[in-house]
């Protein structure tokens, strides 16, 4: 295995002493993708866990859930296979039976390890009858049941949920930087480290020196962090189209960071402390939590549950710049040749920020919105919110950007529960405006936070009632009201499609109608130019493709498709890109 230009390490093989065998062909996963799948679940079982253990848990990177099932087995006698830093703070694989390694062994290490000879020791050690509880990524668990040949019934193994690998070299860069900083050594580095102030999701560094000094920052502070999750530049070619997301894993258990709980619980008891996705992915997985589970909380889920603010369950790193050869190639020459601080004020600004750029930090998402306001916009938005009576205000509040022209009937009515932002500008500067008419005795009702980008033109006319329960709108969308439009929770609206209750003329029938209701369940994709007319129900979960003329009632869980849209496919699930 030899390091490349970037730091990452890859197979090669020596000519000379080759025999041409072809044997390290033959176990790689990456070659031989679908012959490595097992007989695991096609859809496994979720849960929400977290360890009862209190100190377990806050010490673990989600809810502690590796800590508990290593404990049983070295409390059995049996072998731990995992990784931990060497003394230069390189990540290897390590199989031991040695407990007190296991706080060394437990949580997040955010770059590529070298296995070593791991797999040849987890042989013999299986070989010989003993048994063996390996976690590791969810590549590193195929190669190695490549490796073995066979299957093992004294092996155990465990992946988690991996959005990729960095780059050992970036990371040994960022730790000589923070010791020339600190003016001493590393003594060791915890990356998702949780207490009072830093609780989970924060996603804090802290990185202990042998002064006693310590660096602890929150992800959007540390430049490591940011790097890896944002841009890309650190994360291993590969990760970009890894083949090992899919159904069925590897692994017997796989596990992971539960986001997006607090939409499943009413109320989430300690959350800062962390909770744990756990996929069980067959018999011997679920074998297995059922002799820990009296150390654990256990709330069954569902894979849907777990992958909607987890998307990297299921699809691969999509990095913002990092699969780019040129950026790439830019980013490590002047690593190599400028430093790290150079790299991170040139492609990560977060080290060394200018006035201006902390001005921004602090003020978050709210920079933005202030940017894209002129007078005439911030005046508006205080008239709509404050001193007009019709606009009743019950924790929802208009943002009103530059881009927003309004025009209301003093007997329309609009009921606030959650914010709603129209007139976002993509391109600050932009001559594009947003159109929002109300005629006499119409309604507007918000009940979920609701967004709305630039030149889109909505119309609520002949005591029409739009109801919005939480989405959004992308540019150029025509929604013309006239009877009752609702649109569901998490609506994903693109560019040009149009929403129609209301035809605008009469045809002389006795059965006509100019107006018939549409109601857009939730979660639903409505594609580019794709037009809904009156009288259409679209129900929960589904797609509406490019293009499409909508004048029948759409089934859950479909894609429709054509003019007229006709019902392509059913039973599907999509989720909007995290």
């Amino acid at each position: 295995m030899e390091r490349d230009s970037e730091g990452f390490l890859y197979p090669v093989v020596d000519k000379e002493i080759c025999i041409d065998c072809g044997m390290c062909e033959k176990v790689c996963p990456q070659i031989h993708v679908e012959e490595a799948r097992t007989s695991n679940w096609n859809i496994p079982k979720v849960f929400s866990s977290y360890a009862l253990n209190d100190h377990i848990r806050i010490d673990s990177t989600s809810g502690g859930l590796f800590s508990v099932l290593a404990e049983h087995f070295f409390d059995t006698g049996s072998y731990v296979a995992g990784a931990l830093y060497d003394e230069e703070f390189g990540l290897k694989g390590i199989v031991t039976k040695d407990k007190t390694l296991l706080p060394s062994i437990r949580s997040s290490k955010y770059l590529q390890s070298d296995p070593k000879h791991m797999f040849k020791e987890i042989k013999e050690l299986l070989i010989e009858g003993k048994k063996v509880f390996v976690c590791s990524t969810p590549c590193q668990i195929a190669g190695l049941l490549n490796f073995l040949h066979k299957s093992y019934d004294n092996l155990y193994t465990c992946d988690f949920i991996c959005k990729g690998v960095s780059s050992p070299m970036v990371f040994r860069k960022y730790l000589d930087d923070l010791e020339r900083r600190y003016k001493s050594k590393t003594k060791s580095v915890k990356f998702k480290y949780k207490d009072e102030k830093h609780p989970w999701g924060g996603l804090a560094t802290k990185i202990d020196f042998e002064n006693g000094k310590t660096y602890l920052r929150n992800k959007k502070w540390d430049s490591y962090m940011t790097a890896f999750l944002d841009t890309g530049f650190t994360v291993r070619p590969s990760c970009f189209e890894c083949p090992f997301k899919s159904f069925p894993r590897y692994a017997d258990i796989s596990l992971g960071d539960f986001w997006g709980i607090d939409d499943l619980m009413s109320f989430v008891p300690e959350r800062r402390k962390g909770y744990s996705v756990v996929m069980v992915n067959n018999q011997r997985g679920l074998d297995l939590l059922e002799r820990v589970k009296e150390k654990l909380y256990l709330k069954e889920y569902t894979l849907i549950d777990a992958t909607r603010h987890n998307i990297h369950i299921v699809q691969p790193y999509d990095p913002a710049l990092g699969w780019s050869e040129e950026f790439r190639k830019e980013f490590y020459e002047d690593l190599q040749h400028n430093g790290y601080c150079y790299v991170v004020k040139k492609y990560i600004n977060v080290c060394g920020l200018s006035l201006k750029s902390k001005i921004e930090r602090r003020l978050g998402k709210y920079w933005n919105i202030l940017r894209q306001m002129s007078f005439a916009s911030v005046f508006k938005t205080i008239r709509y919110n404050y001193l007009i009576s019709n606009v009743k205000r019950d924790g929802g509040r208009w943002l009103i950007f530059r881009g927003a022209y309004i025009q209301m009937n003093n007997t329309a009515r609009v009921f606030l529960y959650a914010p709603f932002t129209m007139g976002a500008r993509k391109v600050i500067g932009s001559s594009n405006v947003t159109k929002f008419q109300m005629d006499k005795w119409t309604t507007l009702v918000v009940n979920g936070k609701f967004h709305m980008n630039e030149n889109s033109n909505i119309w609520i006319t002949h005591s029409g009632k739009l109801i919005l329960n939480g989405g959004f709108i992308n540019e150029n969308v025509t929604i013309t009201c006239a009877k009752q439009i609702i649109i569901g929770k998490n609506a994903h609206i693109a560019r040009e499609a149009v929403i129609r209750d209301y035809d605008g003329h009469y045809i002389e029938d006795v059965a006509y109608r100019t107006s018939k209701p549409v109601i857009i369940g939730d979660n639903v994709w409505i594609g580019y130019r794709a037009m809904i007319l009156k009288g259409v129900t679209i129900g929960d979960n589904s797609v509406v493709a490019a293009n499409s003329v909508v004048t029948k009632d759409v089934p859950a869980n479909s894609i429709v498709a054509g003019n007229p849209a006709k019902v392509i496919k059913t039973g599907i699930n999509w989720r909007s890109k995290q």
